[in-house]
């Protein structure tokens, strides 16, 4: 999906993880390497780093860093996406977040299951008083991982009942569309009014299947829309094909899968097409979260 390489002036040590507290494994020679995933100003602004595939490395891959403070110990090639359909750029948007702080969440919900009712979180949120555990649902899921994303970057957002009741679609007389409005209300999104385009990544949807009989509604993400397959890959809480709690649709549970990108998903042919999210859910809205810096599609 892009053609991202980082060039090593110098030999590195590799680490398991984004982080050079974590094991070492042995060295990365000098050399130009395809990044897997880059995490630029990540924990903080100081450092930049960069998961490598290498060839003889244990595991075949190694994270390296690339940078500490001024000191760049690798160039890393800009990467080029193509076959995804681009979303809005939210880089000067002061309500933006960076996309990390929503993917370093997603291990929390590894191991939820799906419930109709009775759901809970892994963590609490502002504003509510919520149980904690590890069952939930569509709604619950949207509403944890955007709100608690949003909220540690920007701890005075508001949230509250009556918001939290919208993103249930709770309540006397519900919106029927509440953690789309609630998503845009809060700034966390902007609202999409052509439904039928190709949704770009990070797009949240409120969907129907039949909605004059309050029958098979559904809140989820799409990460990103591949065209020439017109194939999604969906970000959700289901229990439908193959997902029994947090997922993507036709590719299994973050369990099983892990939490970053699947390899090729867009090969896959049980992975859903947007023609086909399109017919299932006839009745919708769409928003698109506002997030920066994106990673998790660049590969």
């Amino acid at each position: 999906m892009s053609s991202q390489t980082a060039t090593l002036s110098r030999s590195l040590k590799g680490f398991d993880e984004a982080d050079t507290g974590s094991a070492s494994r042995g060295s990365v020679k000098k050399g130009t390497y395809k990044v897997l995933l880059y995490k630029p100003q990540y924990p903080n602004a100081n450092t930049d780093y960069a998961l490598v595939e290498v060839a003889g490395y244990p595991g075949g891959k190694a994270w390296l860093c690339t940078r500490w403070k001024d000191q760049d110990y690798a160039t890393i090639e800009k990467a080029q996406s193509v076959g995804i359909t681009p979303g809005k750029d939210y880089s000067r948007d002061p309500h933006a977040i960076d996309e990390n702080e929503l993917i370093k969440l997603l291990p929390l919900f590894k191991n939820f299951k799906y419930v109709p009712t009775g759901a809970t979180y892994p963590y609490e949120l502002p504003g509510i008083n919520i149980k904690i555990g590890s069952e939930n649902n569509c709604c619950t899921f949207a509403e944890g991982l955007l709100v608690k994303a949003f909220n540690n970057v920007h701890a005075n957002m508001t949230w509250n009942m009556r918001l939290h009741n919208m993103m249930m679609i709770a309540g006397a007389n519900p919106d029927l569309f509440g953690p789309v409005t609630a998503a845009v209300e809060t700034n966390m999104a902007d609202p999409i009014n052509d439904i039928e385009a190709p949704p770009g990544p990070w797009t949240l949807i409120q969907g129907w299947r039949d909605i004059d009989k309050l029958k098979g509604g559904h809140t989820f993400m799409i990460m990103g829309h591949e065209p020439s397959t017109d194939k999604v890959l969906t970000l959700e809480a289901t229990n439908q094909r193959t997902v029994n709690g947090v997922g993507h649709r036709g590719i299994g549970k973050l369990s099983d899968v892990g939490v970053s990108m699947p390899p090729h998903w867009w090969e896959d042919p049980d992975v859903p097409t947007w023609a086909e999210m399109k017919a299932a859910f006839k009745d919708r809205k769409m928003a698109s979260i506002k997030v920066k810096n994106l990673q998790y599609l660049s590969v």
